[in-house]
Formats: C-alpha cells, sequence, structure tokens
C-alpha cells in the first residue's frame, strides 16, 4: 500500500494517513543573539532588558567566558514574549544561564502558548536547552523570571533563541513499522542539543518504512540523509530523528526505492511537538 506524501489528507481503508517525512531545520524564522536591541521579545510585566556592558551590573561572564554582554536578561523579574508562525513543523532552542547566591530561590521559566516546558529552579552555568518541537501554526513564547530576594547577584539571562522549520519532501512511503521502543541506545543522545547527555531516557524509539522517490527528490534527500528529519504517522504524531539504516539498492527507471530506519528520541505515542509530555517530563525532573 502506497500513501502519497501530501499536506493534505488522504483517506486510505477509511482512516486519515498523515505519513510523511520533513527536512528540518531548512529555513530560519528567527536567530535572536541580542547584538543591538531585544530582537523583538516585548516586556509584558516587570523588567526585562538588553544586557549591555553597562547594565551588567555585577559583571559576570558571558557563555565564551568574556564579560557578559549582548543578551537579553532581568534583575528584578518580569515576563517577556514573542510570537512566530511556522509554516511547518519547526523547533526552538536557547542558551540560559540562572544565577541565584547564598538561599535565595529565584526561578526562570519558558513557556509555550501558556504551558510551563522549563522551570529551572536551581543556579545554572550556561545551558544549551532541549530542542523544542512546534506543530505548523503561530506559536508565543515567553520567559518569566520569578523572584524571592533582590536584585543584584541574582538574574536570568537567555541568549541565542533560534527557531527553524522544516521542508516537506514529495515521496511515496510504503511497508511502514509503526514506531517502537528499543532499548540499547540510551548510551548515544544526539539529537536535543548539549544537556541530551545529562538527560538519558530509557528507550529510544525506531521507525522503519520504505520511501519512493523521483528523481530531483532522491538526489535532495541523498545531500541531507545525515540531517535531521521529522517524520508523521498516521496519527498525527511528529518524531523527530536521524536516519540510521539507508539501504538504495532499488530503482526503477527514475523512481529510486529504498528502505530506511530512523531512530529517534521522541516517546511514542508522544512524539516530538507533545506540550503536554514537555511538562510531564520537566516536572519529573524538578521532583
Amino acid at each position: 500500500m502506497l500513501h502519497w506524501v501530501r499536506l493534505e489528507l488522504i483517506f486510505i481503508n477509511n482512516y486519515p494517513s498523515l505519513l510523511s517525512i520533513r527536512l528540518a531545520n531548512t529555513r530560519t524564522l528567527t536567530n535572536d543573539t541580542f547584538d543591538y536591541d531585544m530582537d523583538g521579545w516585548k516586556i509584558k510585566s516587570g523588567e526585562w532588558h538588553h544586557v549591555t556592558i553597562d547594565t551588567n551590573e555585577d559583571e559576570s561572564s558571558g557563555i565564551s567566558g568574556d564579560v557578559l554582554v549582548n543578551a537579553m536578561g532581568s534583575y528584578y523579574g518580569g515576563v517577556v514574549s514573542k510570537t512566530l508562525t511556522f509554516n511547518n513543523t519547526g523547533e526552538v532552542a536557547f542558551d540560559f544561564y540562572l544565577q541565584n547566591d547564598g538561599n535565595v530561590t529565584n526561578s526562570m521559566t519558558f513557556s509555550i502558548n501558556g504551558i510551563i516546558v522549563l522551570n529551572v529552579i536551581r543556579p545554572s552555568a550556561w545551558q544549551h536547552s532541549v530542542v523544542y518541537g512546534l506543530p505548523q501554526g503561530t506559536h508565543t513564547f515567553s520567559f518569566e523570571y520569578i523572584i524571592k530576594g533582590d536584585g543584584l547577584g541574582h538574574k536570568a539571562v537567555v541568549d541565542n533563541f533560534k527557531a527553524t522549520t522544516s521542508r516537506l519532501m514529495g515521496s511515496f512511503i510504503a511497508d511502514y513499522s509503526p514506531p517502537k521502543a528499543i532499548n540499547d541506545l540510551g548510551e548515544t543522545k544526539i539529537l536535543r542539543g548539549y544537556t541530551s547527555f545529562q538527560q538519558m531516557k530509557k528507550y529510544d524509539t525506531e521507525i522503519t518504512f520504505q520511501i519512493q522517490m523521483w528523481k530531483e527528490e532522491y538526489l535532495r534527500f541523498t545531500r541531507n540523509q545525515n540531517s535531521i528529519f521529522y517524520f508523521t504517522d498516521e496519527f498525527g504524531i511528529i518524531y523527530r530523528g536521524r536516519f540510521s539504516g539507508l539501504d538504495t539498492s532499488h530503482k526503477a527507471v527514475e523512481l529510486y526505492i529504498f528502505d530506511v530506519t530512523m531512530i529517534s528520541d521522541s516517546d511514542v505515542g508522544y512524539g516530538f511537538a507533545d506540550y503536554s509530555r514537555q511538562k510531564e517530563l520537566m516536572e519529573n525532573e524538578n521532583k
């Protein structure tokens, strides 16, 4: 059975098929480095500011170890937000830093569409966030710095906020095996940024299927076969991963046929862009 991959639903055997693959990170929506200003982030309440040599009151260090400049930060607490429209499946990630001296327990949260998916409650050195998945549509991102002590010497800082979208690959998908858990790759986490090595999971997810592509799309695929891809299953669940196996031994005229195995660190049945799952994982980490 073949599924012609398009954005619209195709009804096969009386259920909608959404099977598709997308090449990730093909378009950058925003890459906020805060070199000159707040890069479009709006203060909703309290205080956030563009960090410069003058506003870095305690002369703390930046990512590179030099004096912190050109970032977005808060000393006294508040909420800052930005809204972006994704024309396809996408993702966001950023760098962050929370300073708490002594017994102060200030915290910083990151929210997507009003749902808190990151809650930093302990002092942290500079960290690269996990990658947060976004389905097609308009999404609002917010950082909130919550203070319980004085301002000076305690701060929340965000830098290098990047949002990207993907490109649908024109293809037929056949011989599809639904996502399943595999338990032998837990020590090799390469899909979610630098902190993924510290956030080990019990299993990865394996998805196997056959791809059939015309020549032009096949060339585009092979040029990028080691990149990150998104796979959408029949339930509309999005998985983010890489292809670990690729057999290109079949060819019929201009149609290229090959079997692939995708390895994803998205949970089976939840996927990559499920905010409720992000919230659940965050709550478990903070217990």
